[in-house]
Protein backbone atom coordinates (compact mmCIF):
# COMPACT_ATOMS: atom_id res chain seq x y z
CA UNK A 1 0.00 0.00 0.00
CA UNK A 2 2.60 2.63 1.08
CA UNK A 3 5.01 1.79 -2.27
CA UNK A 4 1.77 1.94 -4.22
CA UNK A 5 0.95 5.46 -2.61
CA UNK A 6 4.62 6.19 -2.90
CA UNK A 7 4.60 5.52 -6.97
CA UNK A 8 1.41 7.52 -7.06
CA UNK A 9 3.21 10.35 -5.31
CA UNK A 10 5.95 10.86 -7.76
CA UNK A 11 4.77 9.29 -11.12
CA UNK A 12 3.54 12.99 -12.35
CA UNK A 13 7.13 13.95 -11.77
CA UNK A 14 8.50 11.28 -13.88
CA UNK A 15 5.67 11.71 -16.58
CA UNK A 16 7.16 15.50 -16.99
CA UNK A 17 10.87 14.45 -16.96
CA UNK A 18 10.27 12.43 -19.80
CA UNK A 19 9.49 15.05 -22.04
CA UNK A 20 12.48 17.71 -20.50
CA UNK A 21 14.88 14.28 -21.22
CA UNK A 22 13.33 14.56 -25.15
CA UNK A 23 13.76 18.57 -25.08
CA UNK A 24 17.53 17.71 -23.53
CA UNK A 25 18.25 14.79 -26.14
CA UNK A 26 17.15 17.48 -29.26
CA UNK A 27 19.65 19.60 -27.71
CA UNK A 28 22.56 18.17 -27.98
CA UNK A 29 23.44 18.23 -31.61
CA UNK A 30 24.48 22.16 -30.54
CA UNK A 31 28.37 22.64 -32.01
CA UNK A 32 28.88 24.36 -28.61
CA UNK A 33 29.75 21.74 -25.91
CA UNK A 34 28.97 24.30 -23.15
CA UNK A 35 27.10 22.58 -20.40
CA UNK A 36 25.34 26.06 -19.75
CA UNK A 37 24.66 26.50 -23.04
CA UNK A 38 22.75 23.08 -22.90
CA UNK A 39 20.56 23.91 -19.87
CA UNK A 40 20.04 27.61 -21.23
CA UNK A 41 18.42 26.00 -25.03
CA UNK A 42 16.22 23.69 -22.52
CA UNK A 43 14.93 25.81 -19.59
CA UNK A 44 15.53 29.09 -21.13
CA UNK A 45 11.78 29.76 -21.65
CA UNK A 46 10.73 31.94 -24.76
CA UNK A 47 12.69 34.86 -26.46
CA UNK A 48 11.17 38.32 -26.38
CA UNK A 49 10.77 37.92 -29.99
CA UNK A 50 9.75 34.62 -32.30
CA UNK A 51 9.92 34.80 -35.90
CA UNK A 52 8.36 31.25 -36.30
CA UNK A 53 5.60 30.39 -34.54
CA UNK A 54 6.08 26.51 -34.08
CA UNK A 55 9.67 26.88 -32.71
CA UNK A 56 7.32 29.35 -30.14
CA UNK A 57 5.32 26.60 -29.26
CA UNK A 58 7.46 23.82 -28.56
CA UNK A 59 9.41 25.84 -26.53
CA UNK A 60 6.13 26.51 -24.45
CA UNK A 61 5.18 22.83 -24.67
CA UNK A 62 7.37 22.17 -21.26
CA UNK A 63 4.96 24.81 -18.95
CA UNK A 64 1.70 23.52 -20.64
CA UNK A 65 2.54 19.88 -20.01
CA UNK A 66 3.83 20.92 -15.94
CA UNK A 67 0.83 22.71 -15.51
CA UNK A 68 -1.75 19.87 -16.53
CA UNK A 69 0.08 17.61 -14.60
CA UNK A 70 0.14 18.94 -11.23
CA UNK A 71 -3.41 20.51 -11.64
CA UNK A 72 -5.21 18.47 -9.71
CA UNK A 73 -3.09 17.68 -6.59
CA UNK A 74 -5.80 19.88 -4.10
CA UNK A 75 -8.68 17.83 -6.02
CA UNK A 76 -7.18 14.58 -5.27
CA UNK A 77 -8.77 14.89 -1.83
CA UNK A 78 -12.08 16.11 -2.94
CA UNK A 79 -12.35 13.44 -5.03
CA UNK A 80 -11.48 10.58 -2.28
CA UNK A 81 -13.90 12.39 0.57
CA UNK A 82 -13.41 15.56 1.21
CA UNK A 83 -15.42 15.49 4.85
CA UNK A 84 -13.21 12.34 5.79
CA UNK A 85 -9.84 14.19 4.65
CA UNK A 86 -10.52 17.39 6.67
CA UNK A 87 -11.90 15.53 9.72
CA UNK A 88 -8.66 13.49 9.78
CA UNK A 89 -6.43 16.76 8.87
CA UNK A 90 -7.92 18.94 11.76
CA UNK A 91 -8.96 22.73 9.68
CA UNK A 92 -8.87 23.20 6.31
CA UNK A 93 -6.30 26.06 7.06
CA UNK A 94 -3.71 23.17 7.70
CA UNK A 95 -5.02 21.09 4.99
CA UNK A 96 -4.64 23.63 2.10
CA UNK A 97 -0.85 24.39 4.32
CA UNK A 98 -0.13 21.18 3.59
CA UNK A 99 -1.25 20.71 0.14
CA UNK A 100 0.78 23.80 -0.79
CA UNK A 101 3.88 22.28 0.73
CA UNK A 102 3.10 18.73 -0.80
CA UNK A 103 2.71 21.02 -4.71
CA UNK A 104 6.22 22.78 -4.22
CA UNK A 105 8.10 19.74 -3.37
CA UNK A 106 6.62 17.87 -6.61
CA UNK A 107 7.71 20.92 -8.71
CA UNK A 108 10.80 21.43 -7.00
CA UNK A 109 11.85 17.74 -7.34
CA UNK A 110 10.60 17.50 -10.76
CA UNK A 111 13.05 20.25 -12.05
CA UNK A 112 15.59 19.09 -9.91
CA UNK A 113 15.13 15.64 -11.52
CA UNK A 114 15.06 17.33 -15.14
CA UNK A 115 18.41 19.61 -14.35
CA UNK A 116 19.92 16.00 -13.12
CA UNK A 117 19.05 14.29 -16.28
CA UNK A 118 20.39 17.27 -18.19
CA UNK A 119 23.61 17.06 -16.37
CA UNK A 120 24.00 13.51 -16.89
CA UNK A 121 23.14 13.76 -20.18
CA UNK A 122 24.98 16.31 -21.04
CA UNK A 123 28.71 15.16 -19.63
CA UNK A 124 27.99 11.56 -21.10
CA UNK A 125 27.65 13.74 -24.98
CA UNK A 126 31.10 15.62 -24.07
CA UNK A 127 29.35 18.54 -22.89
CA UNK A 128 31.45 20.34 -19.91
CA UNK A 129 31.39 23.69 -17.86
CA UNK A 130 34.09 25.99 -19.49
CA UNK A 131 33.52 28.68 -17.04
CA UNK A 132 32.34 28.69 -13.20
CA UNK A 133 28.43 29.10 -14.16
CA UNK A 134 27.06 27.95 -11.43
CA UNK A 135 24.81 31.89 -10.77
CA UNK A 136 22.71 30.68 -14.33
CA UNK A 137 22.03 27.44 -13.00
CA UNK A 138 20.69 28.65 -10.23
CA UNK A 139 18.37 31.50 -11.47
CA UNK A 140 17.39 29.22 -14.44
CA UNK A 141 15.86 26.41 -11.83
CA UNK A 142 14.66 29.04 -9.38
CA UNK A 143 13.18 31.22 -12.36
CA UNK A 144 11.53 27.71 -13.52
CA UNK A 145 10.75 26.08 -10.55
CA UNK A 146 8.81 29.12 -8.19
CA UNK A 147 7.29 30.70 -11.35
CA UNK A 148 5.49 27.51 -12.31
CA UNK A 149 4.36 27.01 -8.50
CA UNK A 150 2.96 30.00 -8.00
CA UNK A 151 0.51 29.54 -11.37
CA UNK A 152 0.03 25.48 -10.36
CA UNK A 153 -0.61 27.08 -7.04
CA UNK A 154 -4.11 29.20 -7.81
CA UNK A 155 -4.90 26.46 -10.72
CA UNK A 156 -5.12 24.03 -8.09
CA UNK A 157 -7.25 26.61 -5.78
CA UNK A 158 -9.15 27.25 -8.61
CA UNK A 159 -10.22 23.69 -9.54
CA UNK A 160 -11.70 23.44 -6.52
CA UNK A 161 -14.73 25.42 -7.78
CA UNK A 162 -14.49 24.65 -11.14
CA UNK A 163 -12.68 21.72 -11.98
CA UNK A 164 -9.34 20.16 -12.78
CA UNK A 165 -10.18 20.61 -17.01
CA UNK A 166 -11.72 24.06 -16.87
CA UNK A 167 -8.90 25.68 -14.28
CA UNK A 168 -6.26 24.20 -16.28
CA UNK A 169 -7.98 25.52 -19.86
CA UNK A 170 -8.26 28.50 -18.20
CA UNK A 171 -4.55 29.04 -17.18
CA UNK A 172 -3.17 27.95 -20.88
CA UNK A 173 -5.04 30.40 -21.97
CA UNK A 174 -3.40 32.93 -19.29
CA UNK A 175 -0.26 31.85 -19.85
CA UNK A 176 0.02 31.96 -23.80
CA UNK A 177 -2.17 35.52 -23.65
CA UNK A 178 0.49 36.55 -20.90
CA UNK A 179 3.41 35.82 -22.46
CA UNK A 180 2.14 36.81 -26.63
CA UNK A 181 1.75 40.21 -24.65
CA UNK A 182 5.11 40.82 -23.39
CA UNK A 183 6.52 40.37 -26.81
CA UNK A 184 4.14 43.27 -27.96
CA UNK A 185 4.39 45.92 -25.08
CA UNK A 186 8.09 44.81 -23.87
CA UNK A 187 9.99 48.03 -24.75
CA UNK A 188 7.48 49.88 -26.38
CA UNK A 189 7.05 52.46 -23.03
CA UNK A 190 7.80 52.83 -19.82
CA UNK A 191 4.10 51.85 -18.65
CA UNK A 192 4.59 49.04 -20.97
CA UNK A 193 7.62 47.47 -19.06
CA UNK A 194 5.96 48.12 -15.95
CA UNK A 195 2.89 45.83 -16.87
CA UNK A 196 4.87 42.98 -18.39
CA UNK A 197 7.02 43.20 -14.93
CA UNK A 198 4.25 42.31 -12.91
CA UNK A 199 3.13 39.46 -15.62
CA UNK A 200 3.86 36.07 -13.46
CA UNK A 201 4.91 34.51 -16.86
CA UNK A 202 7.74 36.74 -17.43
CA UNK A 203 9.42 35.84 -14.06
CA UNK A 204 10.06 32.14 -15.70
CA UNK A 205 11.93 33.63 -18.86
CA UNK A 206 15.44 33.74 -18.42
CA UNK A 207 16.69 36.13 -21.08
CA UNK A 208 13.72 39.03 -20.36
CA UNK A 209 15.35 39.89 -17.33
CA UNK A 210 18.10 42.75 -18.08
CA UNK A 211 20.67 41.50 -15.95
CA UNK A 212 20.87 38.00 -17.66
CA UNK A 213 23.96 37.69 -19.84
CA UNK A 214 22.95 37.53 -23.74
CA UNK A 215 24.60 34.37 -25.34
CA UNK A 216 24.35 34.11 -29.96
CA UNK A 217 22.66 31.75 -31.08
CA UNK A 218 20.93 30.93 -27.62
CA UNK A 219 19.19 34.27 -27.22
CA UNK A 220 17.41 37.17 -29.21
CA UNK A 221 19.23 39.69 -27.63
CA UNK A 222 16.17 41.25 -26.54
CA UNK A 223 15.18 42.09 -22.71
CA UNK A 224 12.95 43.94 -20.61
CA UNK A 225 14.18 47.67 -19.58
CA UNK A 226 14.51 47.72 -15.97
CA UNK A 227 13.10 43.95 -14.59
CA UNK A 228 16.22 42.17 -12.99
CA UNK A 229 16.24 38.58 -11.23
CA UNK A 230 15.94 40.36 -7.72
CA UNK A 231 12.31 42.23 -9.04
CA UNK A 232 11.39 38.61 -10.17
CA UNK A 233 12.18 36.65 -6.94
CA UNK A 234 10.52 39.68 -4.61
CA UNK A 235 7.46 39.95 -6.76
CA UNK A 236 6.71 36.55 -6.85
CA UNK A 237 7.08 36.18 -3.34
CA UNK A 238 4.68 38.93 -2.69
CA UNK A 239 1.91 37.47 -5.11
CA UNK A 240 2.17 33.92 -3.59
CA UNK A 241 1.79 35.12 -0.17
CA UNK A 242 -1.12 37.30 -1.13
CA UNK A 243 -2.71 34.64 -3.20
CA UNK A 244 -2.21 31.92 0.24
CA UNK A 245 -3.80 34.66 2.25
CA UNK A 246 -7.17 35.14 0.12
CA UNK A 247 -7.18 31.69 -0.69
CA UNK A 248 -7.26 31.15 2.84
CA UNK A 249 -9.91 33.37 3.83
CA UNK A 250 -12.13 32.13 1.22
CA UNK A 251 -11.63 28.50 1.79
CA UNK A 252 -12.16 29.32 5.94
CA UNK A 253 -15.77 31.10 4.83
CA UNK A 254 -16.73 29.06 2.31
CA UNK A 255 -19.02 26.03 2.49
CA UNK A 256 -17.51 22.48 1.13
CA UNK A 257 -20.14 21.43 -0.60
CA UNK A 258 -20.74 24.86 -2.50
CA UNK A 259 -16.73 25.24 -2.92
CA UNK A 260 -16.70 21.55 -4.48
CA UNK A 261 -20.14 21.94 -6.53
CA UNK A 262 -18.36 23.51 -10.17
CA UNK A 263 -16.15 20.14 -10.27
CA UNK A 264 -19.51 17.57 -9.84
CA UNK A 265 -21.68 19.25 -12.19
Amino acid sequence: MKKRKFMSFIAPCFICLLLFVFLVFASLHTFDKNLPYLFLRVFKGSDLTFNILPAFLIQMVPSILVLYVFSGVFLADYETNYVYVFTRVGSKQKWLLQKTLELLFKIMLTYALAFAAAFVLGVFSGFSDKVNSSGIYIKLFLFQSLTMFFMIFLENFLSLSFGRAKSFLIFMIFYFSFTTLTTQLANTSTAGNVIVSLLPTSSQMYFWHCDSPQIQNISDGQTINGFTSVFSFVWLTVCFAVSYLVCSIVLKKKDLIVLVKGESE
